[in-house]
């Protein structure tokens, strides 16, 4: 392709036709800056896949970081029941005067017991150092309230 265009150049060049050569030199151009923008065009596509798919890749952590607190938060929350009970049953030893050491044991142990809870946010901070923008901005505006304000709540 390249070899016959060069060959019409110059065939051009030497037959003095000026005004030939320019519309020449102007349709080669058009093909270049054609060219360049199919090559952009492929580069933005290609480029929004690799977005969709780390989009696709953090939003998946972010959904096992909030299964995981869940399942904290379902163990907190029956850790802090057992220690209410151990309170109610350690009141009902103050009128009782034959006491089981292992019971007492027992309770004394989950009243002193206390879970914490430890929030997982690795995701989150994925998504905020790499700037990645959600497509959905109601997911997004949600995940950044959860992690950036009700998260510090839960404790």
């Amino acid at each position: 392709m390249i070899v016959f265009l060069r060959k019409i150049r110059q065939q051009l060049l030497n037959e003095n036709r000026l005004s030939k050569y320019l519309l020449y030199a102007i349709g080669e151009i058009l093909l270049v800056v054609i060219g360049i923008l199919i090559a952009l065009q492929i580069n933005n596509w290609n480029e929004d896949r690799k977005n969709r798919e780390n989009e696709a890749y953090i939003l998946g952590e972010i959904l096992n970081n909030l299964r995981e607190h869940a399942i904290q938060i379902r163990a907190i929350t029956k850790a802090r029941g057992e220690s209410k009970s151990a309170v109610t049953n350690m009141f009902k030893y103050l009128n009782e005067s034959n006491i089981s050491s292992d019971t007492l044991a027992k309770d004394v142990g989950n009243f002193l017991r206390f879970e914490r809870y430890y929030p997982l946010s690795n995701a989150y901070e994925m998504m905020k150092s790499t700037g990645l923008k959600v497509a959905n901005n109601q997911l997004g505006t949600a995940i950044s309230r959860y992690y950036d304000f009700e998260q510090s709540k839960i404790a």
